[in-house]
């Protein structure tokens, strides 16, 4: 891929091959740093200590975890690793380190001394501050839990093998005796509490326990729901017998009624049911039916007078009499049955009232009976618990003198370092310096690479850069129209990448009239312009006008008289098409050039008959182009992209800067002009990268 055709792509992004490309080109930079670096990181990685690694193994009896009663008692269940985190805290405490410091007299040993005491004698002699023996062992110190286990895994790392290994058996042995005298003191802690805890609590049981005695004295009862049941069934008996009584009341009540409506006719009273039911009445009836009928046999045979006669009628009143007394008798019981029955009613009514009283009194009493109780069983079960407490920590006392964490392997003396891993520090320092010097070189090319820059202000005005045109050397000035194809090969290469980058768009292919502008002038639009045509004209019919009628170049470059018949005079109808048309073998392409310059080109080019005379080209040719004067300078460009399809801008790579070109896409845009693209010219070449800026 040649140079140029790198921004004539299709994505405004930099691509991943121009990366490459600028990486392959400063190889040799990236050589030379890369090997300077990875020459000072193997001198200073050469430099760096050697580090030996000491381990030592630590098992936890998980029995001694699970049957602490005393920890439970205290603080509740813990889980087993909630336990685990516990110990290796412990390991990196200040009363361990401190111990092992002591032990080893690590203040005195080269890999800690750091100032030498101001009023010592001896030259040799050197004190460290525990403190800072205390930070460099937590530094170098790694306690872990092996996964899975309940082993504990201790390693010290230092300079000196034979320290590492005392360092972490010391460790491991302070940690053991710390541990064994910390359990048999909470023992020890623990069953004196227990002891004063069970005191505590058996006076309140014993309390709880007269309590309830004498509230059952107070209140006349054993068994509270027993009482209650009882009063309960008396209660139920006595509505019961009420009831019936009241029942007989009524009966009575009937009955007397019935006697006393009936008071006066002596026969109804004896078909009443409290008469005809009782045996004496009963009794006497038939008796008193025999006589009257042996007194109605009389009244057949005698008269009134008649001894029989009066004697059968003595008789009859006499039974009347007597049947009459029975009736009395009879109501009076029934009186006085009434009158015992509503006192007997009157005295259950009392029972009753007084049954349901206590009651509701046992009611209360039961409430206050539960509470009782419920304190009493309360401190029942909590004495149960502390005598059991107490049963498994005298079983724990034959424990006390064993620790729960054994020591299953010793640190031994490293033979070989576990750091510093020289072969991949090297790798990475390799690595690293290879990142680093590649960041170098692209950052150094973006951010030097004047085409990025005005790639992002063309995205931004949502437009693109379809070509780089690199820098001709050249004396003359003017429009050149012969190039070499051999000496300018970059520069023809690049506009036909141009010519590419418009045929492959599909919107752009389709614009049949464009019009080439610049920023200001000798931005080499004249050129660009003429040698674009003639790329045109490989591929289809290009006729190239010269619109800038203010200082056209065009005629110039052709050889062509100044004044020579062109495009002022099509438009004012003065000369034909065939006297203003510049036809050429060699070009390959029509050539109208700008014509008598007129004193207002705007008026020209804002004439009707401009944008007609364009209409009627477009019938003979496949595409227009149309050189116009630059945008800064006067606003010709504006008036004639009212005609055309689309406008290029050609911007001077070396003399243009950002702000420049975002200020004309910026009144391009306000002016609603449709661009095509914009053109970079005189692109300088930087051997070092192999690409334009």
């Amino acid at each position: 891929m040649e140079q140029a055709e790198i921004y004539s792509s299709q994505n405004n992004e930099i691509d991943l091959k121009d990366i490459f490309r600028v990486l392959w080109i400063r190889k040799s930079f990236l050589i030379i740093f890369v090997s300077l670096m990875s020459a000072l990181a193997f001198m200073f990685i050469q430099k760096i200590p050697n580090v030996y690694r000491s381990s030592t193994l630590i098992m936890l009896k998980s029995s001694a975890k699970s049957t602490d009663a005393i920890q439970s008692l205290l603080t509740g269940s813990i889980t087993a690793a909630d336990n685990t985190e516990t110990e290796l805290q412990l390991i990196k405490s200040k009363n361990i380190l401190s111990k092992v410091t002591e032990d080893l007299q690590l203040y005195r040993h080269p890999a800690f001394r750091t100032t030498k005491k101001a009023d010592s004698s001896s030259s040799t002699d050197h004190y460290v501050d525990p403190d800072s023996v205390t930070k460099i062992l937590l530094k170098n110190l790694r306690v872990s839990q092996l996964p899975g286990t309940d082993i504990i895994a201790i390693s010290y790392e230092s300079q000196y093998p034979q320290l590492s290994a005392s360092i972490a058996n010391n460790i491991s042995e302070s940690f053991i005796d710390y541990k064994e005298k910390l359990t048999a003191s909470k023992h020890k802690q623990g069953a004196k509490f227990l002891a004063s805890k069970l005191e505590e609590v058996h006076a309140s049981l014993e309390l709880a326990e007269f309590r309830i005695v004498e509230y059952q004295k107070t209140h006349d009862f054993v068994d509270i729901k027993s009482a209650a049941a009882l009063v309960t069934k008396k209660l139920s008996l006595l509505h019961s017998k009420r009831d019936d009584l009241l029942a007989s009341i009524e009966k009575l009540n009937i009955s007397l009624s019935h006697i006393l409506q009936n008071e006066s006719k002596p026969d109804t009273l004896l078909f009443l049911p409290v008469f005809a039911n009782a045996k004496n009445v009963l009794s006497h009836q038939n008796n008193l039916k025999k006589v009257r009928q042996k007194f109605t046999e009389i009244k057949l045979r005698y008269g009134p007078k008649h001894p029989k006669y009066v004697a059968a009628k003595e008789l009859v009143n006499s039974s009347l009499k007597e049947l009459g007394q029975l009736v009395k008798d009879h109501t009076f019981n029934i009186r006085k049955n009434l009158d015992i029955q509503k006192q007997q009613v009157m005295f259950f009514d009392t029972q009753i009232e007084q049954l349901t009283k206590r009651l509701n009194q046992l009611g209360v009493i039961e409430f206050d009976y539960e509470k009782l109780k419920k304190e009493f069983d309360a401190n029942l079960e909590l004495y149960e618990s502390l005598v059991k407490k107490q049963t498994e920590s005298e079983l724990m006392q034959d424990l006390t003198d064993a620790s729960n964490s054994i020591l299953i392997e010793s640190a031994e003396v490293a033979k070989a370092p576990v750091k510093p891993n020289r072969k991949v520090l090297l790798l990475l320092a390799f690595l690293g310096s290879v990142l680093v010097g590649c960041t170098i070189v692209l950052l150094e090319f973006l951010v030097g690479s004047k085409v990025i820059k005005f790639r992002r202000v063309a995205h931004r005005f949502d437009t693109r850069i379809i070509g780089a045109i690199p820098k001709l050397n050249r004396s003359s000035k003017g429009v050149i129209t012969n190039l070499n194809e051999n000496k300018h090969i970059k520069f023809l290469e690049a506009v036909r990448g141009i010519r590419t980058s418009i045929l492959l768009d599909k919107e752009r292919a389709k614009h049949e009239i464009i019009a080439i502008t610049s920023i200001s002038p000798n931005d080499g639009k004249s050129t660009l312009s003429f040698q674009l045509s003639k790329c045109f004209s490989e591929v289809g019919n290009t006729l190239l006008i010269d619109a800038d009628l203010r200082y056209p170049s065009i005629a110039k470059a052709l050889k062509e008289e100044k004044e020579r018949p062109g495009l002022t005079n099509l438009i004012v109808h003065s000369h034909s098409l065939k006297d203003a048309v510049i036809k050429s073998e060699d070009k390959k392409f029509d050539v109208i050039t700008s014509g008598h310059i007129p004193k207002n080109p705007l008026a020209f080019l804002q004439h009707k008959r401009f944008g007609g005379l364009l209409t009627g080209l477009k019938k003979n040719y496949d595409r227009i182009l149309l050189e116009c004067p630059p945008i800064l300078s006067v606003s010709d460009a504006f008036v004639v992209s009212k005609y055309v399809d689309s406008v290029y801008l050609v911007v001077d790579s070396q003399k243009a800067d950002e702000e420049q070109l975002a200020s004309v896409l910026e009144e391009l845009k306000q002016a609603e002009v449709e661009v095509g693209g914009i053109i970079l010219n005189k692109v300088k070449e930087r051997k070092g990268y192999g690409s334009y800026t």
